[in-house]
């Protein structure tokens, strides 16, 4: 019965007429959508009402169980108040009975109100940790990517480093070669000193050649000084970026581990939780045994 009903209740009710007369056209399906296999439909339809009916059954059972409990205890009761023989005495017994029976109601009552408040609150508190939790595994991965990025950046400026030295060390090696030659310009010079029957004619050459040896000076010189304040430029980079990244990777490592704890405190939560609701449906349980009903006729 439950399943035809269940089908009824699925089955589309028929398309009410226009004002002219004739059912309302379907509405268009909009481009780019599947449509839904009919035979996935039926099928999702029929575990719903199987899960449905399961579910009616459980609590069938767990209403025959309790009437089978309430009939055990109207028994026992009926058992002890017929060896009582004054009905004064058996009224003093059922309100005794009663009054306990009631008392034990209310305890259940109270440990249920506050087993459900622990229970939300660790439901709460377990949300929270998992906000935390989210909030950290972000902030893990932007730590992360920055670590990525200060390590190329480090890369780069170790091998703009090696460029530079290659490039000095090429240029030491150029001006050495040509201050050599210089050398033995300025070596042949003092041989015509010393020569002066070798002197040239022509004085203005020595002269030039002065003025060139002292330009070359004052441009080795220059070109010294910005080798030097460009490495000492890319040693000071270097530095920031490796302090940069030691901070990072520190703060990364705190992550990690409030991360870790915070995965913990979310698995304790969970268990607790487990633990907490197990609880509940044994008081939910001995209160409906506590609270008999008056058995079918």
């Amino acid at each position: 019965m439950a399943t035809t009903a269940a089908a009824v209740a699925t089955r589309p009710s028929p398309t009410p007429p226009d004002s002219h007369g004739s059912a309302s056209q379907p509405s268009k399906r909009p481009k780019g959508r599947k449509p839904a296999d009919p035979a996935n439909t039926s099928k999702a339809i029929e575990d719903t009402i199987a899960q449905l009916e399961r579910n009616k059954e459980g609590e069938r059972e767990q209403e025959q169980e309790i009437d089978r409990e309430v009939r055990r205890a109207t028994r026992d009761m009926s058992k002890d108040l017929s060896k009582i023989q004054d009905p004064l005495a058996r009224i003093d017994a059922v309100q005794k009975k009663y009054a306990e029976l009631y008392a034990n109601m209310r305890r259940t009552e109270r440990e249920h109100i506050a087993a459900k408040k622990r229970a939300d609150q660790l439901q709460k508190e377990k949300d929270a940790s998992r906000s935390e939790l989210s909030k950290t595994s972000t902030v893990k991965d932007k730590l992360e990517k920055l670590c990525r990025e200060l390590q190329k950046d480090n890369k780069k400026l170790k091998e703009d480093n090696k460029r530079l030295l290659e490039t000095e060390t090429r240029m030491r090696d150029e001006l050495h070669v040509r201050l050599e030659g210089m050398v033995s310009d300025i070596q042949e010079v003092i041989d015509q000193k010393e020569h002066p029957d070798r002197i040239p004619a022509n004085m203005e050459q020595d002269e030039l050649f002065r003025h060139k040896f002292k330009s070359f000076i004052d441009q080795y010189e220059l070109r010294e000084l910005h080798m030097q304040s460009l490495l000492r430029q890319k040693q000071l980079e270097i530095e920031f970026q490796t302090a940069r990244y030691e901070q990072q990777r520190r703060a990364q490592e705190q992550e990690v581990t409030k991360s870790r704890g915070l995965a913990n405190q979310v698995s304790t939560f969970s268990q607790t939780e487990t633990e907490l609701r197990s609880q509940l449906n044994i008081y939910v349980e001995k209160f409906k045994q506590r609270c008999p009903r008056r058995p079918n006729a």
